[in-house]
């Protein structure tokens, strides 16, 4: 654990360990997951109860940093858990008034204590929690066919005993390598970021837990050494994953559940079909999904077309683009493929997540388009038959034979 005299040197010392690990691919996930705070993949308030720099300008190491708490949310070792305050925080000169909010808020169970002096003080006041509660913890595991299952469900937190102040409180922006230190110091920490209306806990749990974060750490750094079989692709692969899947029920949200469980299964079908004619992995597979249309009658029509070597799926307002690519090729346009130079694995230029893109096009990860073309060869399980089918006898009506896909 660290030193309590010096946390800024030792969680410093961290902060540049982790960058080395996690390197170009784990900084560039971590940079979507923060510019995509209100997907429903994780809560809103995730990311900045994480952190976000005073001076607003994010660094490499800092989404470094970042990428690790992220790698350990995704993997149930840190939990989070709502402290509804019922307002937003105020600047750093108005602690008095901070106090105020939160005596006013009559907090269960929970005491809040805002530093008035904040002179040198190590952060911005204390919480203690006086009671056992139940914080929400994600998890996900492989499923060994190209895709994560993820789930969330609840784990008790007991309250800290560590001294007599309690967790670190802090209050607007702080650094997230700030966050670090709190959580390898004391094991938690409690944020309330601007414009957030509850104080947000985070806490480890399990594993991490136990190790403590300093050697939990050196046990990644040590399962990191194959580079085949590299644990930073392997986490960054399921957070691009899980940022897909948000994409995906984002653009169904607001449909009616009947529509967009339909919906849903037409894209399944679309997409692999569209695997099919590629003839390889289509790791420049872009879906969107139209939310004007609401219903349908009669049985699915689907129009399949190729321009300039993409091959695009239409049906019931879902439209899937697809084309074969290598690792050397970029898919940050479904149209017009770049090369970028030097070429990087799968995971670096293969999964640019663009849901907010002006085009309204999400970008399908390359873990999820290998699932497709999987099964789109034959290769999938029992209860995936029923769209294999589908896909084979549409493909069929439009007069295009799947062997001369494979």
């Amino acid at each position: 654990m660290v030193n309590a005299e010096s946390p800024d040197a030792e969680h410093s010392t961290l902060g540049r360990a982790i960058a080395r690990l996690v390197d170009s691919c784990g900084t560039d996930i971590a940079m979507k997951w923060r510019k995509k705070t209100g997907v429903l993949c994780h809560d809103k308030h995730l990311i900045p109860a994480m952190g976000k720099p005073h001076s607003g300008r994010w660094d490499t190491e800092s989404d470094a940093v970042l990428w690790y708490l992220l790698r350990l949310y995704i993997t149930g070792n840190l939990v989070m858990a709502h402290i509804p305050v019922g307002a937003t925080p105020l600047g750093d000169k108005e602690r008095r008034r901070n106090q105020e909010i939160l005596d006013q808020a009559q907090l269960r169970g929970v005491t809040a204590v805002v530093d008035q002096q904040q002179s040198g003080a190590p952060c911005d006041g204390w919480v203690r929690i006086k009671a056992a509660g139940m914080c929400e913890r994600l998890t996900f595991k492989d499923t060994h066919r190209g895709t994560s299952h993820f789930s969330m469900d609840g784990v008790e937190f007991t309250p800290h005993v560590e001294g007599d102040r309690g967790i670190p409180l802090e209050i607007g922006n702080s650094d997230i390598t700030r966050t670090l230190a709190h959580l390898r110091q004391y094991g938690a920490v409690v944020r309330w970021p601007y414009g957030s209306d509850n104080m947000i806990l985070l806490t480890l749990h399990g594993d991490v837990k136990v190790m403590g974060l300093d050697a939990f750490f050196a046990k990644d750094m040590r399962a990191n050494v194959d580079k085949t079989q590299s644990l930073v692709l392997g986490i960054t692969s399921a957070m691009d994953e899980a940022l897909y899947v948000s994409q995906i029920s984002d653009a169904l949200f607001d449909l009616p559940p009947e529509v967009a469980a339909d919906r849903e299964f037409e894209l399944r079908v679309a997409a692999i079909m569209a695997a099919r004619l590629v003839r390889a992995i289509p790791i420049a597979m872009f879906v969107h999904v139209d939310r004007k249309i609401t219903g349908h009658s009669g049985p699915p029509t689907r129009m399949v077309s190729e321009e300039n070597g993409v091959t695009k799926v239409v049906s019931r307002g879902v439209t899937v683009y697809a084309k074969a690519a290598g690792p050397q090729h970029d898919c940050a346009d479904p149209m017009a493929l770049k090369l970028e130079s030097p070429p990087g694995p799968y995971s670096q230029l293969g999964a640019r997540l663009r849901a907010a893109s002006p085009s309204g096009l999400i970008a399908v990860p390359p873990t999820i388009a290998r699932s497709y073309l999987r099964t789109a060869v034959g290769n999938c399980d029992i209860e995936e038959l029923h769209v294999l089918f589908e896909a084979v006898d549409e493909l069929q009506r439009q007069g295009l034979e799947p062997s001369a896909a494979t």
